[in-house]
């Protein structure tokens, strides 16, 4: 289901930003260590 709403997304956008899968996970990439980092300052402000 999902791959096929994301074909039919990738077909109406003038650049082809390619597989979901692929996408995904560079997304994952650049965001997952930020997202780490800010989990991580949350905890360390709500144990003072």
């Amino acid at each position: 289901q999902k791959k096929r709403q994301w074909n039919a997304f990738v077909g109406d956008v003038a650049v082809n930003p390619g597989k979901l899968d692929e996408v995904v996970g560079s997304l994952a990439d650049f965001i997952m260590p930020h997202a780490v980092r800010a989990r991580s300052s949350n905890n360390s402000s709500s144990n003072s």
